[in-house]
């Protein structure tokens, strides 16, 4: 059994995950209302991702006898400006949940609690596979110019749908 503690900790970060995938899933949303089906395919198959991370979340807790929480949530964004916005708030975010994970291992750490800082191996090694991911979707819009209309635009939704293709 954790320590309450540790529980009350587990239960935030729960909820961050659930909060993710909803981000994710309104970002979506958007690209696919703004006929960008490519970006809105890999948003979403992002959002079943984050989703994942609170099921793992999710058993963990409940696995060593803690009881899984998901609290109040708070409402996402739903609207953008761009495609650019859309992607700069997630690395913005996936930045966030980083900061978030390395502060809980942290206190695992400093708490001796070694099968929770065990645990989140995982997510640390994840975080740093998705601030990379998104990165390099950035990356890909500046390449092609920062701000994209017609072509560009085309194109980079045609290598969004690609990433999607690949990150099944």
């Amino acid at each position: 059994m954790l320590s309450k503690e540790l529980y009350a900790k587990l239960n935030e970060q729960l909820g961050r995950e659930y909060i993710a995938s909803n981000i994710y899933l309104n970002m979506s949303s958007w690209c696919y209302k703004n006929r960008l089906k490519g970006s809105g395919n890999f948003l979403l198959k992002h959002a079943m991702e984050e989703y994942g991370h609170m099921q793992k979340i999710f058993n963990f807790i409940n696995e060593t006898g803690g009881q899984a929480i998901i609290g109040e949530l708070e409402a996402t964004q739903t609207e953008y400006t761009s495609v650019e916005e859309v992607f700069k708030k997630a690395l913005e975010n996936e930045i966030f949940v980083s900061a978030c994970i390395s502060d809980l291992v942290t206190f695992a750490h400093t708490n001796k609690d070694y099968p929770t800082f065990s645990f989140l191996q995982w997510f640390i090694n994840e975080q740093v596979e998705e601030e990379a991911l998104f990165c390099d979707v950035c990356d890909k819009i500046e390449m092609l110019g920062g701000k994209l209309k017609e072509e560009k635009l085309f194109l980079f939704d045609r290598e969004m749908q690609r990433f999607a293709d690949l990150h099944q």
